[in-house]
Formats: C-alpha cells, structure tokens, sequence
C-alpha cells in the first residue's frame, strides 16, 4: 500500500538556492559536528512543502483523493510563488530535530497555511484523519539525530536570517508517493493537480 502526501515542489528555476544552502548546511555540520549532533541534509531532488501527510492509502482510493483535492483547491494558475527567507528549527534551537526554510512574511505564510487548510479538508472528508497541531508551513532542508542545543545553532539561524532561499510554487500540487530505497526514500508524484510549473 502507499504512502502517500500532497506537497508543493519549489519552481525549478529557484532551486539552485536551495541547493547552495544544503551543501553549505552540510559544511556546517562538518565544523560543528559534535556540538550539533548528526545533520543531514534533504537530497535535493526531495525537496518539498508539505501540505497534507496522508499515511498508507490504497491505490483504488487515489482517484477519488485527487478528484476531491481538485475540486476544492479550484483554479489556481495565477497563484504568484511564496519566496522561501531565513531558516527555522523544529521544535527550536534548544532541541534541534530538523532544520527548515520559512516562507517569508506573515501574509503569504498565512495564504500558505490557508492552501494547506483546505487540502486537507478535502481529505479529511474523505475519511482520512489529520495531524492535529498548529500548520507551520515550510520546507525541510536537514534532519537532526542526536540534536544538541546551544550556541552553533544560535549562530545558524541569525547567519541566515535574511537570506533568500528560492520560491515555492502554488499553482500546481503534487501527490507524492513515499518509496524507501537504498539510500533513503524518494518522492515520487504519483498525480499532479494545476498546470506543473514546479515540477
């Protein structure tokens, strides 16, 4: 069966951003490495925005998610992108778990969090239950193992406050199929709902 999420992809013309910061993340941690913990930064073919996390789905339910999420999200081709500025730390720097890049003021972060209410309404409805906290939205750049708190990360986040780190697209959405491999899982868009500009 599955596993399956609807995402956003960044535009492809901006990803070269993105792509600077994971390699200059991965000498971060290189240079800090015991005070950090283990940093491992997203490949960047992975990189993505999360709007709903759906879990195990089953095939024959996919075309009916789809239909649903397409139906609700309507026509959204002149969706202008969300520019990606400065880095976050899931749950913060104290307890590092994952490094990510935000969107870049309050009203796109809200039109972001808005999209991502209504997508997953729209699977809600189909039975499909949802995580129950606050939508941060974002794109994940590291994950952290064995996190360590302290001033590196401090040093981090202020360094890359106002750096610019590309554009995620909204006009298209992708459901992404997770698939495990021997270098990690990839993300696999099993449909795409819009016009395909990020892909």
């Amino acid at each position: 069966m599955p596993r399956c999420f609807f995402g956003l992809r960044m535009l492809s013309r901006s990803r070269s951003e993105c792509v600077r910061a994971l390699e200059q993340l991965r000498e971060f941690g290189h240079l800090h490495g015991p005070r950090l913990g283990d940093l491992r930064p997203v490949p960047a073919d992975n990189l993505h925005l999360t709007l709903a996390f759906l879990g195990d789905v089953p095939a024959e339910a996919i075309g009916g998610l789809v239909d649903a999420v397409d139906q609700a999200l309507g026509d959204r081709t002149s969706e202008p992108p969300a520019p990606l500025r400065g880095l976050g730390v899931f749950p913060d720097w104290r307890r590092p778990r994952a490094v990510y890049a935000r969107i870049a003021d309050r009203p796109r972060q809200d039109q972001v969090s808005d999209l991502m209410g209504t997508v997953q309404a729209a699977c809600a409805g189909l039975g499909f239950p949802m995580e129950d906290r606050p939508r941060v939205p974002h794109v994940t750049l590291a994950r952290v193992r064995r996190g360590r708190g302290g001033e590196p990360w401090e040093e981090l986040v202020g360094r890359w406050e106002a750096r610019d780190l590309g554009h995620v697209d909204l006009t298209t959405v992708f459901l992404f199929e997770t698939r495990p491999g021997p270098q990690g899982s990839r993300y696999v868009a099993r449909a795409t709902i819009g016009d395909g500009a990020g892909s």
